[in-house]
Formats: structure tokens, sequence, C-alpha cells
């Protein structure tokens, strides 16, 4: 038996699947690849002959995207199935009692093998749960595809061991799961790239790289998250970093509270984080970064938001984050993620999402014509991944129900979807985050069901306090303004606040629709710096914030009043106030309006020429109020803010807009209409059969962006 496992490896060794002598990869590659119908021939195992098939790179449940030739170096190997891509009728196969099937024969010479290799891969194998916990430190050390065949292949054997004795007696002599992990990265560590070449391969160290073999199937190592350094805290700072048992943490102290969580490994989805001061962040989602004041508030609530996603109790670790509009959920989402170096991803719920959407979506011919296949929404894909999920708006749905389908994973941490063999398995590090607006007249959301709710620590996001609002808006958008500068300003962003906190406390009387939310606040302060000449007339800063005008009456009346007591009524342009006509500078590629009087507004101009401009878009005339219109939309567009044009059918809303933008902006816009009729599936896109194949066009808001 352990002879015939050995000429198998050495034929194995000699098309490329092996690698340098006494390199610890040696044996998992070649266990990984040989095929089940190989092996029981080698030891004699009483099992079905299966007929071979070409190696899939893919699982054969989820469909496959190539499939590896039989020809030359390595056909022997790829004309049979490893163990993780066996058809149902080979599991079959495998499952018969006789205690000599493929398995056993493996796992006996793994055992008795004096090399220290066999032995390692020989006592993880029994731990598939454990495996699946350490998906990101394993995938460093061996790559993403081949830790996903390692976990596939310990998963089945575990299903095996439930229906046949002996494969069952083999691992029950495992070892300790965290003991046989940290010695099995510790021996593989290093190993990571194979070049292929004649005879036998050479092994080039390198840090969290790849394994390559051709015959083998194996992918190579595509890392799932770019490079990420992690956050480097400076003296002084409320928040720190240290390091227990070789482990690293995030400390942070707040009003005598001190709260410590494990760092994340980073990556593509990690926020990127800068500290400006010891109080200051600087945030990177993307390519967008914004700003961050530790504030006390902000702190008392990260500190909070740590307690409840540290919980040991994995399924008391989901956070619903409840507060009405810009009081900071994402913010502070963002901001605990990008300190501790953690993945995020969200998963948005609009008013059409339906349970199918949860969980996967459907394609044809995706991964082969003619065929349907499945991919699993950002949740379970985010599970899997360790990262943290943002449900955001998940109260949207008007079929509210379907909420309760997601209680699986976030109870009890796995799931098997329909149609799918195995289950997905959330990592440790796995968070599901929803974000929710509480219900009242000002949003349209639904109730949610109360089992759903129940599997959420909830946890109410208020508005900062004044003096804390107040620091943030300073140490934000005036951060590098001097200190005399910052000095006369702090009595206006003091008033702001204070107009904020008196709309806000008639908004939770009831008296008014919708409150001013710190996002208002810091808008209306940006504009300030920015547009400076435009503060003695604050109305129209403030209208762009707040709109007004389809208020009620008594509602208008308040919100005078409050503007009034706090003197932040401002005054009406000048009867004589006349803006110049827009400047189009091509050579400099620049489009100006303004004057050094009222302000100057100055944005790159487009790529679009004169003669692409459509025919009803050209003659528009520069009347007054149409300057000043494209006036507020320049500044808009400077401030970094969508615009939203509110007028009665028939103003001239879509020629004035399209003069603004393919004319004067030189821009090509996009264009979505919306009826009644109108679903969230058209505003995101649908699928087209295009060559029997699934096709998702771009939809017109993603060429946007």
């Amino acid at each position: 038996m352990v002879k015939g496992y050995a000429q198998v490896r050495y034929r194995a060794a000699t098309q490329g699947i092996a690698v340098k002598k006494k390199t610890p990869v040696k044996l998992v590659w070649a266990f990984l690849v040989v095929s089940a119908g190989v092996f029981a021939r080698q030891s004699q195992a009483q099992v079905k002959t299966v007929k071979p098939v070409p190696i899939n790179i893919a699982h054969p449940m989820r469909g496959s995207s190539s499939s590896l030739g039989a020809s030359g170096a390595g056909a022997l190997v790829a004309m049979q199935p490893t163990l993780s891509q066996l058809s149902p009728q080979q599991l079959t196969a495998l499952h018969a009692e006789p205690p000599q099937t493929q398995p056993v024969a493996t796992l006996e010479y793994l055992k008795a093998s004096p090399e220290s290799s066999d032995a390692l891969l020989y006592n993880v194998l029994a731990h598939p749960e454990a495996i699946a916990q350490q998906r990101e430190a394993l995938s460093a050390r061996i790559g993403p595809g081949n830790f996903s065949t390692l976990a596939v292949t310990a998963k089945e054997l575990k299903t095996l061991a439930g229906k046949n004795s002996s494969v069952r007696r083999m691992l029950a002599s495992g070892g300790d799961p965290a003991a046989a992990l940290e010695e099995f990265k510790k021996h593989f560590d290093g190993a990571s790239q194979v070049v292929s070449g004649s005879g036998e391969s050479t092994v080039i160290p390198a840090s969290g790289n790849s394994l390559k073999s051709a015959s083998s199937g194996l992918k190579k190592h595509e890392s799932r998250h770019r490079a990420s350094q992690a956050p480097q805290a400076i003296a002084g700072s409320p928040i720190q970093y240290i390091d227990k048992g070789g482990r690293k943490f995030l400390e942070l102290k707040v009003g005598g509270v001190v709260r410590t969580m494990e760092m994340g490994s980073g990556g593509a989805r990690a926020p990127k984080i800068r500290f400006l001061r010891p109080d200051v962040l600087e945030i990177s989602v993307g390519d967008k970064p914004f700003l961050v004041k530790l504030t006390e508030d902000n702190l008392r609530s990260l500190a909070t938001m740590m307690a409840y996603l540290s919980d040991p109790d994995a399924s008391l670790t989901n956070l619903m984050l409840r507060g009405d509009m810009g009081t900071g959920k994402n913010t502070l989402v963002y901001t605990l993620a990008g300190l501790l170096n953690q993945g995020v991803r969200v998963m948005s719920f609009h008013a059409h999402t339906n349970e199918k959407d949860l969980r996967y979506r459907t394609t044809l011919g995706e991964e082969r014509a003619g065929e349907t296949s499945r991919k699993n929404s950002e949740l379970y894909e985010g599970a899997e991944a360790g990262d943290w999920v943002i449900l955001d708006e998940p109260n949207k749905p008007l079929q509210i129900g379907i909420l309760n389908s997601l209680n699986t994973i976030l109870q009890n941490r796995q799931e098997t979807l329909p149609g799918e063999e195995h289950p997905v398995v959330a990592h440790a590090r796995f968070r599901a985050i929803a974000l929710i607006n509480p219900p009242n007249r000002s949003y349209t959301v639904q109730e949610m069901p109360a089992d759903f709710i129940r599997r959420f620590n909830v946890m109410d996001v208020d508005y900062m306090k004044a003096q804390d609002e107040a620091d943030f808006v300073m140490d934000t958008v005036f951060l590098g303004e001097s200190a005399q500068k910052k000095t006369q300003l702090r009595p206006l962003i003091e008033q702001l606040v204070g107009l904020a906190g008196d709309l806000r406390s008639s908004y939770r009387q009831g008296h008014l629709p919708r409150p001013l939310s710190t996002r208002g606040v810091l808008n209306m302060a940006l504009h300030i710096k920015k547009f400076p000449k435009d503060f003695p007339y604050f109305r129209e800063i403030f209208d762009t914030v707040y709109p007004t005008e389809y208020l009620e009456a008594n509602e208008k009346t308040l919100v005078d009043a409050y503007l009034q007591q706090h003197n932040l009524q401002g005054q009406a342009r000048p009867a004589d106030f006349k803006l110049p006509d827009v400047e189009i500078d091509v050579k400099a590629g620049k489009v100006r309006l303004g004057n050094e009087q009222w302000g100057v507004v100055e944005l790159p101009l487009g790529n679009l020429k004169p003669s692409e401009i459509p025919e009803s878009y050209r003659d528009i005339p520069h009347l007054q109020a149409n300057l000043r219109l494209w006036w507020a939309m320049m500044k808009d567009r400077a401030l970094g803010r969508h615009s939203l044009v509110l007028g009665e059918t028939g103003t001239g809303k879509t020629q004035l807009m399209g003069h603004f933008l393919y004319a004067l902006m030189r821009m090509n816009p996009e264009e979505q209409t919306f009826t009644r009729q109108t679903r969230g599936q058209d505003i995101i896109g649908k699928p087209e059969l295009k060559n029997d194949a699934t096709y998702w066009p771009p939809y017109p808001l993603e060429r946007a962006v």
C-alpha cells in the first residue's frame, strides 16, 4: 500500500508536481492532485472503477472556468479528478464500507511517513473547521486557490468519516487543531512559489506568494487582498497598538475605559488610516479620503462597538447601528475598520430587494455556455473571507420578511445554500453590521421582523454634543488654518452647530420633517471656506443643505425663526446683482463663471468637441436666472456635491441641464429616466443574454462613475 503510493508520487514528481528535495510542500500537492482512481488501483482498494475525467480548476458543483489538457507532461494526472473535484458518483464509490479505500491508504501513509511534512499534513486534515477559521493566515502562505483545495479536501474527508468507519478511525488521531495548524504554518512558510522546468522544480521563497504546477490544476496564487500597511499611531493619541503573545491589538482609551481588539490582516478592502494629529485621522475608502476627529462622543461609540464586536460568542457579534441620517454611522464603521486594518464590504438594500438577492444571483452561460451558475452575495462571500459586511438599510425592502432568510448565517455562522454541496462557513473575523434609519415620516422604511432584530446588538447613534460637533468641524474642515483664523471662525461654527441643534430638537418633537445633520453642517462650513463671498447671503448656503421650498407654511416660519435667532438669516442679493457670461478657455482647459465682486468658480473643461454638442442643447439663452443656476451647480461640483434640480413640469430643467453639461462643461453625460414603475434592478442594471451567456451591460450610473 505504501509502496503503491510512493510509485504514484514518483510519477507525479517527474511531471513537475513535486518540488525541490527537502521542501515541505512536496507531499502536500502530490496528495491533493493525484487521483482517487490511481490511488485505488495502487492500493488495491475494493472500490468502484471510475472513468477518468479532465481536471477542472473550479469546483464541479459551481461549474468550471477552465480545464487543463491531457497531453504532454502531466497527462496522467490531468486526466484524473482530484479528491476535491469528485463527482457525486465518485464520492458514492468512496463511501463504500470496505476499509481499503483511497483516503484510508493515503492517510495511513501520511501517518506512518518519517517525513515531518507528511505528519503535519495528516494532523491538519482532521480539522476542516480550524482550517476554515485560519483562511487568511494559510492563504498568505500557500495561496488562496491552494488553500481552497486543502479546505475542501478536509471537509470531504470529514464527510467520508461520517459514513466510513475506517476513515473515521484514521482521522480520530489528528491531534489538537490549534497546535497542528501552528506547526503546519511554520513548516510551510516561505515555500510559496513553484517554477516549472525540466526535471525537478525549484522553490523560490517569497513572502506569501504562490504555488503553481501546470499539471496539478492548482491555481496560481492571486492575492484576494493587496498588501496593506497597518496604521501607525502617534504619541498622545487615545488610540495605540500593543503586542500580546506575538499578536497585535488595537487599544482604545476613553474616560477610564480601556478596550482592546485584535488587528485584522488588511488588504484592498481595509480602509487606509493616517494619523494627522493624535486626535485627527485621514481615512481613505477607495480613492476618496476624508477626515475624522476623535471626539469624546466618537471614542465612546467606538469603544462600545469594540465591546460588541469582540464578544467570544461569534453569534453575538452582529451589530446594528440605528440613527438619523448624517449621524456618522458609516463613518464609525470605516473608522474602526481602518484602525483595525480590517476589510469591509457593503451589501445595499432597496425597496425591491428579494430573498434571492440576499443569497446569490443566478447566471446563464457565465461559467459555461448553456449552463447556469450561482455567485454568492456580498454577505456570504464576505462571511467566508472574514470581512465586515455592512448591511446598508435592511429595513428598505417592501417584502421585509425576506430578512429572516439571513438568520441562519447570522446565528450559526454557517449555512448550506440551496443547490450547494458544501456549507458557507463564516471566518472567525466575519461581522455583520446593519445600518438603519429609524422608522418615522422622514424615511421610507419597513418594520423589520423581530427574529431578525434579535440576531443583532442594537446601538443607537445620535448626533454629537454641541462642543464635540464644533470641534469636529474645526479640526476637519479648517485643520490647516492658522490659530488666529480658527479663533475668528470658531464663533461662526458654533452658530451653525447651535442652529442644527434647534432644528433637530424640533424634528424630534414632530414640528419639522427632517433634521439638519452633521453632514449638512460640514457642507455649509466647507462652502464658507471655499466661497467666503457667499456668506453674507447665507440663506443660499443653507437652502442647499436644508431646502425649505416645499415645507409647510408653519414649518417655514419655524426655520426662519431659528435662522434669525442665531443671526444667520443672511441678506438677499442686491437688485443690481449680475453675473458675467460663462468663459470657456479651450487652450487652458478651464470653464469659469463669476467675478471678483461675487466670487469666481473655475472647473476643468471636458473633451467634448463643439460639433458633438446635441442640437437641442446648443442655443439656450444665457439669461441671468440661468447663469445663477449654472453658477450654483458649478459650486456644487467644486465642493464635490451632487445637485438636485427642482422645478415644475415645463420649466426647462432638461434643456438647462443639457446645455450646462454638454455646451458649458463639454461633458458627455449619461441619462437615466425614472417612472413610477422604476425598480431597484432598473437602476443597478439588468442582465441580457448574449452569445448563450449572461451579459451585464454597463448601466448609466456605473458608466458615469
